[in-house]
């Protein structure tokens, strides 16, 4: 059933993302990366409580995850360019990348803190910080330069999509566990 003045019932005109009957890859949501960053947190904080084995079972299966999202990603931009490259610069699906900076870096801090692997936490916090740098100046870049502007968004839609901004940077930035730990 469909109401048609929820926000969620209805695509806005402006939305590049692709179109309802396409296939579920080439729909496939950009911010799927928050799986990673929202299992790796919540094993952190087991591994903090002291319960092992379900931060370390977490790990398996964010390690699962996040191998499975960046094949599954590859493959919908290798088959969907278009749709990917719409993503980018669509002020609605656009955002969901930087979940791809948080995941990474939550993975990162996970290898250190659960498992004590420091290469892997390195190598994760190194890509976390090219995927920042990438994904910033390209969803901004393409956001900008886009011909065809959007209405003003509502004050929900502001804090629930560019929220992921402000989650996904500082993971880069110094923020995250990992150098801070490596250190010490």
């Amino acid at each position: 059933m469909s109401i048609p003045w929820l926000p969620s019932a209805r695509k806005p005109a402006h939305s590049a993302a692709p179109a309802a009957g396409t296939g579920d890859l080439e729909r496939l949501h950009p911010s799927y990366f928050a799986l990673v960053m929202a299992t790796g947190i919540v094993s952190i904080a087991a591994q903090i409580q002291g319960l092992r084995l379900v931060a370390v079972t977490l790990l398996a299966i964010n390690i699962a995850a996040y191998v499975g999202l960046w094949v599954t990603m590859a493959a919908r931009a290798t088959l969907y360019p278009r749709a990917f490259i719409a993503d980018v610069s669509d002020h609605a699906r656009g955002p969901g990348f930087f979940t791809w900076v948080a995941g990474t870096g939550v993975l990162g801090a996970q290898f250190l803190l659960v498992v004590c692997v420091q290469w892997v936490a390195l190598g994760l916090w190194a890509l976390t910080l090219l995927l920042s740098l990438v994904i910033t100046y390209s969803v901004f870049t393409a956001l900008s330069v886009r011909e065809s502007k959007i209405e003003v968004p509502t004050q929900t839609q502001l804090l629930s999509k560019w929220s992921l901004v402000v989650l996904g940077l500082p993971s880069s930035h110094g923020e995250s566990a990992v150098p801070k730990m490596v250190g010490q």
